[in-house]
């Protein structure tokens, strides 16, 4: 999961990268993905898919053990990206 979540964060910052919006230096990559959407570069289904990817993700390195099938939801929501 943590993997996952470093391939959506660079996967957005290739596109907001693409799209002349970079990442600013202390941004998180929650008000990221919120920018990116607000100025219309993500849509929002896409920004959801990067959101739960980010969250499982988040979980997963703090220590919460994640079941199976979240593991697995996240693998595809990936490939979705």
């Amino acid at each position: 999961l943590m993997k996952l979540r470093l391939f959506a964060e660079l996967t957005a910052k290739a596109v907001g990268a693409k799209s002349k919006i970079p990442r600013k230096a202390f941004e998180t990559a929650d008000a990221y993905l919120e920018r990116l959407e607000s100025k219309g570069i993500l849509p929002s289904r896409i920004s959801r898919l990067f959101h739960s990817i980010r969250i499982a993700g988040n979980g997963a390195s703090h220590g919460k053990f994640a079941r199976r099938d979240s593991a697995e939801s996240a693998l595809v929501q990936a490939k979705q990206l």
